[in-house]
């Protein structure tokens, strides 16, 4: 596929149709961010009476926009910074999907820790989460490496993935991360 031909707009469309709680579709400058972390947090106390629910899906929003946003500053993205997150409350359970591009070499990298992470049980999370923690190693984002783990525990689910391939350079990347509205 052509990076000319692969349109964001109508795969971001294609997912908004149905059940959408929040969507946002643009770039994510700090200014973006903030704004996107406020609207999210305006629309969770206006919509849900449950506390829990509301911090819930609010910290795990939190954890994958940021690790967009981190992962958005490298300057080899050129003008491939456009993102799109959506929320969809289905029945009993929640789905936030985000939608990226990123550099396809990179690809073997991402696949293998959410691999990895999808491979381990809730304490081995908890466990792997304090080592990283403990040790410190800086992650291409500029943190710990952090994000997938913390996605994962938090949704006390695996995480689900796609890259599609738009040219030799490039990539779209799908997260998906359920969790259990109770």
């Amino acid at each position: 596929m052509n990076i000319s031909t692969f349109d964001i707009k109508q795969r971001y469309a294609q997912l908004t149709k149905d059940s959408t709680v929040f969507s946002y579709l643009g770039n994510l400058s700090t200014a973006d961010l903030n704004t996107v972390l406020k609207s999210i947090e305006l629309l969770l106390s206006a919509n849900y009476s449950s506390k829990g629910l509301q911090k819930k899906l609010f910290n795990l929003l939190i954890e994958i926009t940021q690790n967009l946003y981190n992962y958005l500053k490298s300057p080899v993205l050129e003008d491939r910074t456009e993102v799109f997150i959506v929320v969809l409350e289905c029945e009993n359970t929640h789905k936030i999907i985000t939608g990226n591009f990123l550099l396809s070499r990179e690809i073997a990298s991402i696949r293998s820790r959410i691999e990895m992470v999808n491979a381990l049980n809730n304490e081995e999370l908890k466990e792997l989460y304090r080592g990283i923690l403990d040790v410190g190693i800086p992650s291409h984002g500029g943190g710990a490496g952090l994000g997938l783990i913390d996605l994962a525990r938090k949704s006390g689910r695996k995480l689900s993935y796609n890259f599609e391939e738009i040219d030799e350079k490039f990539s779209f990347f799908t997260l998906e991360v359920t969790f259990a509205n109770s």
